[in-house]
Order: structure tokens, then sequence, then C-alpha cells
């Protein structure tokens, strides 16, 4: 069995909103936090990135250098803000407001194109990604459909496609960058711990501990 727990914080530092529109203004001046929906469709009009930061421009330990593989088309693929690493070592990632990707970077030195693969999963929107445990654990932040919380993803025929979505924890009060974000494993080897910021509300979902608190275990089945 894998145990989960739930580790709600105040997020102080201020993200870059690159994707996150400005609070509207409505009467009286008072500022009022867009809707999902607003959010999700103005990222889809932002236009595409013409590259991503040139490789010289980072600055990095002795020893060390950076290749540039892949520029995000921002506009057809959204924002990463999660990644994760298979157990084959390609990369699963998640636009912000959209799918998820998998990414096959070439062997270091290799003049072999990076694979950069749309999913075929009904499930993104991702703000924390995780693959342990022969599954993907998928914290979906941003949706007007379906819950927000943590969910499983598996391949249950080793086709090497995910066929299998089991929402885990729903986890109310998601969206922006205060949200659901990380899934981290465990020191013990058997747990997931998920980090979310101060818009998160506490579930009803059973465990150990205590109602209220702002640590919570479960154990998934």
């Amino acid at each position: 069995m894998t145990r989960v727990s739930l580790l709600t914080f105040v997020l102080f530092s201020a993200a870059v909103p690159v994707l996150v529109p400005s609070p509207v203004v409505r009467a009286g001046n008072s500022p009022v936090e867009p809707s999902r929906r607003d959010r999700i469709a103005q990222a889809n009009e932002v236009p595409q990135a013409v590259t991503a930061t040139p490789k010289d421009r980072l600055q990095l330990l002795p020893g060390f250098r950076a290749e540039l593989l892949y520029s995000v088309p921002l506009g057809e693929q959204g924002s990463r803000v999660s990644t994760t690493i298979d157990p084959r070592g390609r990369l699963i990632a998640s636009d912000q407001y959209g799918k998820l990707y998998r990414i096959t970077p070439p062997p270091i030195g290799s003049r072999e194109r990076i694979v950069v693969e749309e999913l075929d999963v009904e499930i993104g929107m991702a703000h924390g990604l995780l693959c342990a445990f022969d599954c993907l654990y998928v914290m979906v932040n941003e949706s007007d459909e379906v819950d927000t919380g943590l969910y499983r993803v598996r391949d249950t025929d080793g086709d090497d496609d995910f066929d299998s979505i089991e929402l885990l924890w729903a986890i109310p009060g998601g969206g922006g960058e205060h949200g659901l974000h990380a899934v981290i494993p465990g020191p013990d080897g058997a747990s997931l711990y998920l980090c979310c910021g101060n818009n998160t509300n506490l579930s009803d979902r059973p465990g150990p501990a205590k109602p209220n608190t702002s640590y919570r275990r479960l154990h998934c089945r």
C-alpha cells in the first residue's frame, strides 16, 4: 500500500504571471480573481514563443554544458509547469491549461532529434507529476470538467499507453499559482507527500490525522 500525505502551506513568493490574466476590476474598483475558464481561454490566445532561453545566457557550474533540445510552441502546447521522469528515462510534462506530453531526449552528443508526443489520455492541467510505484501520479490544478486533486494513471495492458485514470483524492480549491502542486516521494519509499498552496481547502478524506489540520495521511488501495 502507498500512503499519501497532504501538506498545505502558505505560498509567499510571487510567480511570474506569464499565463495568468490580471484581476478583473468591477464596480467599486474591487479586483476579482478571474475564473478557471477565463484563465484557460486567455492561455489559448497566447502567441507562439519564438525560442527558449538561449543556452549562452544560462549560468552553469564549471564542467557543465547545456544543450537547447526543444523550444515549446507556446500557442500550440502551452506553458510547461510540471515534469517527471518515467521508468524508461523519458520526460512527462504538463501544459498548465492543457494536455500531457511525453518527451524522449536524444542520447548526449548524438545528432538524433528529440521526440515530443501528446499523450492520448484524458487528463492534464497538472501542476504536479510523479512516476512512482509503476504509476503516474497527477495533481490536476486547473479544470472545470473534472475534480481537482490527485489522480493515478496507469498502463494496464503493457502497450506503453496510459489507459486507466483513477481519482485518489479530490482536493477542492485548486487553480492559479496558489493551488495544487507537487507530488513528492516519501523517505520511506512507500508514501507520497502533496504540496498545496494557500488557495487549497483541506478535504474530508478519512485518515488517521485529526480533522481541520494542515497535515493529512491516507492509504491508497
